[in-house]
């Protein structure tokens, strides 16, 4: 039985029609679906290069195959290439036996439109909140107020009229946004923890808390003793909420704490964030590192960092704090999303707070005794996203979608 679903996930494209990435949605991320189905096959945008470095991997496989559309960037050109993309879409469903849209996304919406207009049963994977996404400060866009409404309304309307749906979180996208059915509905991470993300045991020490005083040494370099944190995030976008983050630093830096960060991630806002530490006067403090390779190379960083920190404006339920947590990492984060799922009240600050997310830092980087609980809760609330663990829940969803082509019959629609 053939799936096709639809991401705003980018891919990259040699002229030899393989696909790769640097990202965690890799062949590897893919294969899950293939314990239920005989092949994948995934709408998304592609990047043409002639050349690729090795830290690119492929992605496809002879199961798992992409069809491209546009590699659009931002609302003006979606528009200038949407009658393609819709076309594209179209002609993907005639092939296919299932049908799956991640939302919110741009493209998973237009094949929720296709499966509408051909009276197609169609599943979901809801995967963040876009009232929160849309919130002030998450993106920056003059129409980001009706954008915001109208996102919402499209995914209440979308999670109403799903023959099946799945949610990251537990109960959080729930009550947003209802799906028509309890016996249809799920509640599964997408998130695939494996042996190899997980350490044996939690932190038993940590020599760098409480190092209040000089930041850096005399010649201007900061020192390796430095409290270190890590943010993981795409830079594409500014909901992963990296400036405030510097500005948190900042703070600390002010107060004469002995910090470090290290950010993880790549996109557009790059250069400007860069520049943005420069005129906050710490960028000493701070390096960016661009896109590492999903797996080794971030549990690495991981591995070193003493907190990782994620202050975003909206999240789902979001890989890179589960990966930290699976690595005993003791974590701070802003209560959006699923995050409250996994980590303790205590350690959630508002978004959108740098000045609340410095004091978060500072209040518990000064208690070692409190970071190594917090590394033993992590690793231990970790657990319980472990691959087998979760596999028979989502087993449960894929026998679901593979119903959907019953229900096609029943509706009148394709088979």
């Amino acid at each position: 039985m053939r799936l096709l679903v639809a991401t705003d996930v980018r891919y990259v494209q040699t002229p030899d029609g393989r696909v790769w990435t640097q990202s965690g949605f890799s062949a590897q991320f893919w294969e899950k679906y293939l314990d239920a189905f005989s092949s994948v096959r995934v709408i998304a945008r592609m990047e043409n290069r002639e050349a690729l470095d090795d830290k690119f991997y492929r992605v496809d496989t002879a199961a798992i195959g992409f069809t491209a559309v546009p590699n659009y960037r931002g609302p003006v050109q979606y528009v200038q290439v949407r009658k393609r993309i819709m076309q594209i879409i179209r002609n993907s469903v005639q092939s296919a036996d299932c049908v799956l849209a991640w939302v919110p996304s741009r493209l998973g919406t237009d094949l929720v439109a296709v499966s509408w207009e051909a009276n197609l049963p169609y599943g979901l994977e809801v995967l963040g909140d876009p009232h929160e996404a849309f919130a002030p400060g998450a993106i920056r866009h003059p129409l980001r107020p009706v954008l915001r409404y109208l996102a919402a309304r499209d995914l209440r309307r979308q999670c109403a009229r799903a023959a099946v749906v799945n949610y990251v979180t537990f109960d959080r996208l729930q009550r947003r946004y209802p799906a028509r059915s309890r016996e249809q509905t799920f509640a599964v991470s997408d998130v695939k923890l494996g042996p190899e993300s997980f350490v044996s045991r939690p932190r038993e020490n940590t020599t760098n808390v409480g190092r209040v005083g000089a930041a850096s040494r005399p010649n201007g370099s900061v020192s390796d003793e430095c409290f270190s944190l890590v943010f993981v995030g795409t830079l594409e976008q500014m909901y992963k909420a990296p400036d405030v983050l510097l500005r948190a630093v900042k703070v600390l830096v002010d107060r004469g704490c002995a910090v470090k960060l290290s950010v993880v991630g790549e996109g557009r806002h790059r250069t400007e964030l860069e520049q943005y530490s420069v005129s906050l006067g710490i960028d000493r403090y701070v390096t960016f590192l661009g896109q590492l390779p999903a797996g080794e190379a971030v549990r690495d960083q991981f591995d070193k960092a003493d907190l990782m920190v994620m202050p975003s404006l909206t999240e789902g339920l979001p890989k890179a704090l589960l990966e930290a947590m699976a690595r005993a990492v003791p974590c701070v984060a802003t209560n959006v999303g699923g995050i409250p799922e996994l980590l303790e009240t205590e350690y959630l600050v508002p978004p959108g707070d740098s000045h609340a997310l410095a004091e978060k830092i500072l209040e518990v980087t000064r208690d070692p005794s409190r970071l190594i609980l917090m590394s033993k809760r992590n690793l231990a609330k970790a657990q319980e996203y472990r691959a087998e663990l979760l596999q028979n829940r989502r087993m449960d969803f894929y026998r679901s979608l593979r119903m959907l082509p019953i229900l096609g019959l029943e509706q009148g629609g394709k088979n």
